[in-house]
Formats: structure tokens, C-alpha cells, sequence
């Protein structure tokens, strides 16, 4: 099952999916010394200088199409076909088997007292950090969000498919990443501002994005299309 029963966080409610085709996934999202590599030997690296500081954590900033074109270029050099993993997938291999609202547990501070696992939720850090959940995904929860296959209708819990963008489609989905709530205090109040404060995202949480949107908290993760032999 996948969403949840109280149709939160995007979630249309508490559905039953059923993915028919094996797939390969990313331990992590895709970093800037991945599409690094890209950008030297494409055209679409066309006056871009590399910033060696940030070669470990998540490449962000990119839109739908660069991310497809990162998917597509890497399919040439690889000889295996590797996309976007689609919705329904991601948050199969993000659950890795439970059906709690975190891959730990429902309780968000069970984070804490696990050896490894990244606490408070951070915005923003290395790619291959932090503890990965069972079935060895890392940062399903916190760090930078992730574009996946699939289109956004609300009411929807899970857009399914992997086979590309549909013409009637207008708005793309993300996955994962950090979930920032207001919470003022009586600083803000004088100031005028509002404070912040970051959350794990649940296992169901999904948004919104148009696909030319180039989110700075905004990357995105590969699937490789399992090859029998």
C-alpha cells in the first residue's frame, strides 16, 4: 500500500500499487560530480565552471528536462537504459518493506537513537552520508527533494508511470526531501518574521512542480531498467 489514510502531505488517501517490472534505483541522489562528468562532454555544459566544493552532495537546480537529458546521456555511455525513477517506484523503495510513516517507525525522534542516523532533519549534506534505510537507500527523508516520472493531479497518491511525460501533463511531482513549517516565536513577532523550522518528510509526501522549476533544495535520483540475462 502506498499514501496514507489521512490524505495528507499530497497523499490522496491509502491505495494499493502494483509495480510489474523489476528496476534498479540510486543508492543516492545523483551529485554534482555526476553531472559534472555530464556537462564536460555535452553541450548543455556550454560555459559552466565546477564548483570542487560541492562535488559530494546532491546536484539541485535542475529542471525536468536537464534531469532527463542527464538520464538519457548516461544511457548512451552506460549501454543500459537508466530514467527518472517514476512516483509509484520511489516510494516503494523508500518504504523498503514497512508501512509506517518513516522507514524507522512512525515517530520521527526514533531518528535520534539510531546510530548513524542523520538528527535533527538537515536540509542539505552529503549525498552518501547518514544511515541508508534496509534495503540501502540513503536520504529518503531529508536532504534535497527529488524529481520523479509522473504527473501531478491532486487527489492523486501515486502517479505509476515510468514511460515518460504525458502531452496532457502540465505539472511535474517531487519526492522526499526536508519539510520547513513556520513557527514563530516572540523574536519573530517583534521582528516581523517568522522562523523555520525543518521535518523528515514522510515516506507519502509529495509536491508539486512545474517541470522548467529549478528548485536550490531540488535534485533527483536514477533508476536503471533491470536487464535478465
Amino acid at each position: 500500500a502506498m499514501g496514507n489514510e489521512e490524505a495528507v502531505y499530497g497523499s490522496g488517501g491509502l491505495v494499493q500499487v502494483e509495480i510489474k517490472k523489476r528496476f534498479l534505483i540510486g543508492q543516492a541522489p545523483v551529485t554534482w560530480s555526476d553531472y559534472h562528468h555530464f556537462l564536460a562532454k555535452t553541450e548543455a555544459g556550454a560555459g559552466f565552471r565546477a564548483d570542487q566544493q560541492l562535488s559530494g552532495f546532491p546536484v539541485t537546480r535542475v529542471s525536468y528536462y536537464q534531469a532527463n537529458a542527464y538520464c538519457d546521456w548516461l544511457s548512451q555511455q552506460t549501454g543500459h537504459r537508466y530514467r527518472l525513477v517514476s512516483e509509484a517506484e520511489w516510494e516503494y523503495a523508500a518504504r523498503a518493506g514497512s508501512e509506517s510513516t518513516y522507514w524507522w517507525g512512525d515517530d520521527p525522534e526514533q531518528c535520534r537513537h539510531i546510530d548513524g542516523c542523520i538528527y535533527p532533519a538537515k536540509r542539505y549534506y552529503l549525498a552518501n552520508s547518514g544511515i541508508p534505510n534496509p534495503w540501502g537507500l540513503l536520504g529518503v527523508h531529508q536532504n534535497v527533494w527529488e524529481w520523479v516520472e509522473g504527473c501531478w493531479l491532486s487527489g492523486q497518491t501515486v502517479s505509476g508511470s515510468s514511460t515518460g511525460q504525458s502531452d496532457q501533463c502540465q505539472v511535474g511531482v517531487i519526492r522526499g526531501g526536508v519539510i520547513s513549517s513556520p513557527v514563530a516565536n516572540h523574536y519573530d513577532q517583534i521582528m516581523g518574521g517568522v522562523t523555520e523550522i525543518d521535518h523528515y518528510a514522510p515516506v507519502y509526501a509529495r509536491e508539486k512542480n512545474d517541470y522548467s522549476n529549478k528548485r536550490i533544495d531540488l535534485g533527483f535520483r536514477v533508476a536503471r531498467e533491470y536487464r535478465y540475462e
